[in-house]
């Protein structure tokens, strides 16, 4: 998909193009407390989802002591 088919070339989707971008603004002008209301929902989901994706780089939750450092 390149940038030239993005682009409304007549002259009703220019408008159409228009009214949706204020459209849009507007929204997120009104319920901007409403997407902040979700934020610490999103936090709290993106580290449940680090904690269980990037487990697997250092054997998860068995914390294995090597022989060598037992010893010491």
């Amino acid at each position: 998909m390149t940038l030239d088919t993005l682009v409304p070339r007549t002259k009703s989707g220019k408008i159409i193009a228009v009214v949706l971008a204020i459209g849009i603004i507007l929204a997120v002008a009104d319920h901007w407390m409403h997407l902040f209301g979700f934020l610490p929902l999103l936090i709290i989901l993106a580290c449940l989802l680090m904690h269980l994706f990037m487990h697997h780089g250092h054997g998860g939750h068995a914390h294995k002591v090597a022989k060598d450092n037992h010893d010491v």
